[in-house]
């Protein structure tokens, strides 16, 4: 009964197109607006098959507006928004208006959290795209699909940063109310098949990482951290280092006192790339 509710609530679900301008430039985005919201989930896809060339079901889960609806139905009175890439290299998605430096096809050159860059981005387009949402009781989950990841990356490590700038000047005074805010309401965070065709899908570096244990006590305490994945992403043996980012990211955290919830889909099937969008459709938020 619960599966059906879901199905027919996010084929109910409409789906509204805005293209909002942020800190750093326009994003087009997709919202499913519920009247009464317990939270917000922004979802960041990852690089986009041509539409001709893709076989049906991965159209249709690439499709944001279906990306859209299947968010909403996964958080239960919760408004959901795809925030698409800031521009696209042929096929490749490139967050530009998130991360410091990428390259063109969008991969990232390291992450730095001083820029508050991505946090900056996302709290004015959620100013934008729905000014009422702007309260200390809105939680914000995000979930990264595939190269959609790094921008949570890069808003894991603005947190560590906004802790020590906490630390070192006793309040965060220096930092935008709406980042500091939004930095505070960050609940879920779902790493969704995270992957890329280079270093950098995860957090590796034991610093940050710790820093940012000490901050999901402190300046984010609501934050929890969900790695999902699929044998496309974490058994591939030509990418190696996406499952050896995903291990050292995890054992970072724990041993920095995090626990971090896994989920692994399809574990037996034979690795495709249908498979890695169709974990979309088959994530789950408990355990």
């Amino acid at each position: 009964m619960r599966l059906l509710a879901a199905l027919r609530s996010m084929n109910d679900a409409q789906v509204m197109l805005q293209v909002l301008k942020g800190s750093f430039g326009a994003n087009k985005t997709y919202w499913v607006s519920r009247p009464v919201k317990k939270g917000i989930i922004l979802f960041f896809p990852g690089d986009q098959l041509e539409h001709a060339l893709a076989p049906p079901e991965i159209r249709r889960l690439q499709d944001p507006k279906v990306q859209a609806q299947l968010m909403a139905s996964k958080f239960a009175g919760c408004s959901s928004v795809v925030v698409m890439p800031s521009r696209l290299e042929g096929s490749f998605a490139c967050f530009d208006h998130f991360l410091n430096r990428v390259t063109r096809s969008g991969e990232p050159l390291g992450y730095q959290g001083a820029s508050l860059k991505a946090s900056s981005q996302i709290a004015s387009l959620l100013q934008a795209g729905c000014p009422t949402c702007d309260n200390k009781e809105m939680i914000y989950h995000l979930v990264g699909f595939s190269k959609g990841g790094v921008v949570l990356n890069q808003v894991l490590t603005e947190a560590a940063a906004c802790w020590e700038q906490s630390r070192n000047h006793a309040d965060l005074g220096s930092i935008p109310l709406q980042v500091t805010n939004f930095i505070r309401q960050l609940g879920e965070l779902h790493f969704l098949d995270a992957g890329l065709n280079c270093r950098g899908a995860h957090l590796t570096d034991p610093q940050v990482l710790h820093t940012l244990s000490k901050a999901m006590q402190d300046t984010a305490p609501g934050l929890s951290i969900h790695l999902h994945g699929t044998p496309r992403q974490w058994d591939d043996e030509k990418r190696p280092w996406v499952r050896q980012e995903k291990v050292q990211f995890q054992a970072l955290l724990e041993r920095n006192g995090v626990v971090v919830i896994e989920h692994k889909y399809f574990a037996e099937g034979e690795p495709t790339l249908l498979m890695h969008f169709e974990a979309i459709e088959a994530m789950q938020r408990d355990a």
